[in-house]
């Protein structure tokens, strides 16, 4: 398609249609800015997770040398 064509066929749409183009636009950014949101906040779930196990398993490695030393 040449530009003369582009510059056409972009004249001959509607308010209704340009709306529906930027809408669709703003709707994709806000569902990418969502799914970071989203990666991130498992991100951080996983890393409190991971630091309640650790410090679970460091308490229990604790009692168990505490229990050997009695």
């Amino acid at each position: 398609m040449d530009d003369k064509k582009k510059t056409e066929n972009l004249a001959s749409l509607s308010e209704n249609d340009l709306t529906t183009v930027s809408g669709g636009i703003s709707n994709a950014k806000v569902d990418m800015y969502n799914s970071v949101i989203d990666g991130i906040t498992e991100s951080v779930d996983s890393n409190k997770a991971v630091k309640t196990i650790t410090s679970a398993g460091a308490e229990g490695i604790k009692s168990v040398l505490n229990s050997l030393r009695d």
